[in-house]
């Protein structure tokens, strides 16, 4: 930035330029503070996805990255749950415990809601209704409820991951774009830059 104000005046610049002039001079000068506190704001927000279960946890749910771990989360779960189902095995407490033994806490948390509404007797998208947390996806668990003990629901709902699948990678494009998008802001206020001087 230095080097190129010799070159031309701020004064010149666009909005956009002015903006990318003042974030990256203060980054420079807090260079160590700001990438401590996003390495702090990085690890507290890893630890609350894999850990956090308590009251805010499904509001967090629908905004990302919460929501792309649910997904990512969610059809890990169902994915294993359908090959168990395919390979005939009965999902009981024994299944149950089997799935959580190697969860993280969050997801542990949600895999024993839905054991324990199955426990009560509620069936597999029952369960999933019951236990209020939208998990895997709150759009999917109202069609696991409405497929759950039809003839060969289990083989639906195979499609049904395929969509969870979709949408996880939907989510993870958004999140690549928006990175692209700022990084093509200061891409071109420096373009925006290079015009001035150029005019000068």
């Amino acid at each position: 930035m230095p080097v190129l104000e010799t070159v031309s005046p701020p004064e010149r610049w666009g909005t956009g330029a002015r903006l990318f002039r003042t974030a990256s001079v203060w980054l420079h000068a807090n260079t160590l503070s700001f990438t401590a506190a996003l390495a702090a704001v990085a690890a507290a927000t890893a630890a609350a996805m894999l850990a956090w279960t308590g009251p805010g946890r499904a509001a967090l749910d629908r905004v990302a990255p919460f929501s792309l771990y649910r997904l990512i989360a969610g059809a890990s779960f169902l994915f294993v749950v359908l090959e168990l189902l395919a390979a005939g095995v009965d999902l009981n407490d024994r299944a149950f415990e089997a799935l959580r033994r190697s969860a993280s806490p969050y997801l542990r948390h949600r895999i024993g809601a839905i054991q324990r509404f199955m426990a009560r007797g509620a069936g597999f998208g029952w369960s999933m209704v019951l236990a209020g947390h939208g998990f895997p996806d709150p759009s999917l668990v109202p069609v696991v409820a409405a497929l759950d003990g039809a003839p060969g629901w289990e083989k639906k709902l195979a499609r049904s991951e395929d969509l969870l699948k979709t949408r996880a990678a939907a989510l993870n494009g958004a999140l690549l774009i928006a990175v692209t998008a700022v990084m093509a802001t200061g891409i071109d206020a420096l373009f925006s830059i290079l015009e001035r001087a150029a005019g000068l």
